[in-house]
């Protein structure tokens, strides 16, 4: 997770969110009977909204880069919020959380299933009774994967300290091992290239995190097909997973 402090300056431009996702973590966290964890606030594309709307909320991150950003947009807004550089693998409070969530696919930076499962754990570790632990990361699909394997997207533009650039990207897949790897270059308007910035995430599959959810001790879960909660029917579906402790 590291190279998250590579381009935290990029990320609000990289991960803008997914359609609908906002206002569902938003709608979730007004229910929380208790305080609510943010595992990944990053810039604070989630963890502010709460803030504002006057929800008990803090947040942990890996990345002091992601939480600078996340305090100066904090000052602009008059806002003094709770984070820690804190990696959700091992992090520990003295608090018991009535939600905590992990939004735009967080947790798939946690590679390995033993990590996934030392994570899970520890989650509910910090859960109250009848707690809730939600997140949502894409359902994975092979024939995508084999189409955009490797391929560079369109460049884009955006604006970085009040300069032009263009961004392109390019994503690697590796089945066997179950991981990702996208790499953004970013070019000055003169096309010389500026930077080259690289992430690592893996892909798990429905059935695959039922199992390290029972193996973690959950046994109580949902699994929608989009933040509307609709039925998961098909793979162009986000996965999002609503557990109870």
């Amino acid at each position: 997770m590291k190279y998250y402090d590579e381009f935290a300056e990029l990320y609000d431009e990289l991960s803008m969110g997914l359609e609908g996702e906002l206002e569902f973590y938003l709608k979730e966290a007004k229910k929380a009977e208790g305080p609510v964890l943010e595992a990944g606030c990053g810039t604070g594309r989630i963890l502010l909204p709460l803030l504002e709307a006057g929800i008990d909320a803090e947040g942990i991150d890996n990345s002091p880069g992601m939480l600078d950003i996340l305090k100066s947009k904090a000052r602009e807004k008059g806002i003094r919020p709770r984070v820690r550089k804190s990696d959700m693998r091992n992090f520990r409070s003295k608090k018991k959380y009535g939600l905590i969530i992990v939004p735009y696919r967080a947790f798939l930076h946690v590679e390995k299933s033993e990590e996934q499962i030392r994570t899970l754990k520890n989650f509910k570790k910090h859960l109250r009774k009848r707690g809730r632990l939600i997140l949502n990361f894409f359902y994975p699909d092979f024939d995508f994967m084999s189409r955009w394997n490797g391929k560079t997207t369109k460049q884009r533009k955006v604006k970085i300290k009040g300069k032009k650039h263009f961004l392109s990207e390019k994503t690697l897949y590796y089945p066997v091992e179950q991981l990702f790897r996208s790499i953004w270059t970013m070019r000055d308007s003169d096309g010389k290239t500026k930077k080259m910035l690289k992430m690592r995430a893996c892909y798990i599959y429905k059935k695959e995190f039922e199992l390290l959810l029972r193996i973690a001790g959950f046994r109580k879960w949902r699994v929608y097909g989009g933040f509307e909660k609709k039925k998961l029917k098909n793979k162009e579906q986000e996965m999002v997973w609503i557990i109870e402790s």
